[in-house]
């Protein structure tokens, strides 16, 4: 990147923050979009520990933003201990939502309080993409004096975002959602987003899952959201087999349509072969997932 001689880097971690390959680096500002359960048996069980983990990317002197309205106390311990100056969504910034826009404001010290009205609604399907592009907004404000975004700036960025994957809406003879949900937080946010677009006919999920994640947790999000399953295996060292997905729903919803495939490509065959007009086919789970059953539709 420096080589390269970059304007700016957005660096994402991988996992966690403290041990991720990205905290080698100090960020000018550091944005925690929120805090749930996944990695367990890297970041510790429950959500103090994991903020405590997220928090490891915070630098003394440089800003801090967390966009989750009730963070665990253990990051805020961490911001104060290394004297980063944090910034909370609902007390240093804030939105508010109206039918077709949306309005922002925040507070930087020393400064009077910035404001955007009338902002366009991000691209990105999910109520929490507005909370996501609040605390965005506040990073922005935080390093304007070296990389200044204009308003027109804003709104282009919000009205053309991509992100392939994330609630990935395809049309056609049957509707197909993309999602990479691989952990209850995700399933929830799946969950509520499916039933803010419902559809009249069957929803059919293709659902592959590693291992090593909290699948029941995810099944016991989604069986509610899920008229017929088709698990299939993933085809790497941590997937877990379309069977042993298949038994796990069967153990939390014993009436549940269920089949099981050996991999995706045959699990999301099977679904368009059996969806109908006002149908739609929601594959999820793991990225790998998501991956494969791209492959056969792009």
């Amino acid at each position: 990147f420096q080589r390269a001689q970059i304007d700016i880097a957005v660096l994402e971690v991988g996992m966690g923050g403290r041990l991720d390959t990205v905290n080698l680096l100090d960020a000018d500002a550091a944005l925690v979009t929120t805090i749930g359960i996944d990695h367990v048996e890297w970041l510790g069980p429950d959500r103090e520990s994991i903020g405590r983990e997220k928090a490891g990317i915070f630098r003394r002197g440089r800003p801090a933003i967390c966009g989750d309205p009730d963070p665990p106390q253990s990051l805020l311990t961490q911001a104060d201990t290394v004297a980063a100056p944090l910034y909370r969504v609902t007390h240093d910034f804030g939105y508010r939502l109206y039918p077709d826009t949306w309005s922002w404001w925040g507070q930087h010290p020393g400064q009077s309080r910035e404001k955007y009205d009338e902002l366009p609604y991000p691209a990105l399907r999910g109520a929490f993409q507005i909370q996501n592009a609040a605390a965005v907004l506040m990073v922005l404000g935080q390093i304007k004096q070296s990389f200044p975004v204009s308003r027109a700036d804003i709104c282009r960025g919000l009205t053309t975002v991509n992100l392939p994957g994330r609630f990935q809406v395809i049309t056609g003879a049957v509707t197909r959602i993309f999602d990479v949900a691989h952990n209850p937080h995700g399933a929830q946010v799946l969950a509520a987003a499916l039933r803010v677009h419902p559809c009249q006919g069957r929803t059919l999920a293709v659902f592959g899952m590693l291992a090593d994640k909290d699948i029941s947790g995810v099944l016991r999000v989604m069986q509610g959201s899920v008229d017929i399953w088709y698990m299939a295996g993933l085809a790497v060292t941590r997937g877990a087999a379309g069977d042993s997905l298949a038994q796990q729903l069967l153990a939390l919803q014993p009436t549940a349509t269920v089949r099981a495939h050996v991999n995706v490509q045959e699990a999301y065959a099977q679904a368009l072969a059996e969806a109908q007009g006002h149908d739609r086919i929601v594959v999820f789970g793991s990225f790998y997932t998501v991956a494969a059953a791209l492959q056969q539709t792009l």
